[in-house]
């Protein structure tokens, strides 16, 4: 989870201590969550699958995963994007 939001471990443990995150963490922690929850809905409800969705490569991303995709806003644009179409059967 460090990792996907750009955030250092040791930050991490820090913020847990303080019980907050800064507005920008909680920005990028937003959109992580609105990513999973997307990925979820398309593995049907399935966490663990929506998790390992997220960590896989994918063509579409150039064998990028989503998740390393997803550290800015239009990486994360881009997600749902991808998202949307595979719920649809677009697969270009």
């Amino acid at each position: 989870m460090a990792e996907a939001l750009s955030i250092p471990i040791a930050v991490l443990d820090s913020r847990k201590v303080e019980g907050r995150f800064t507005q920008d963490e909680s920005s990028r922690l937003l959109r992580l969550a609105r990513l999973m929850d997307a990925s979820v809905g398309l593995m049907h409800g399935n966490c663990e699958a929506a998790s390992r969705w997220m960590r896989s490569p994918c063509q579409s991303l150039d064998g990028n995963t989503p998740i390393s995709h997803a550290t800015t806003e239009a990486g994360a644009k881009d997600i749902e994007s991808l998202i949307g179409r595979l719920r649809h059967g677009v697969f270009i």
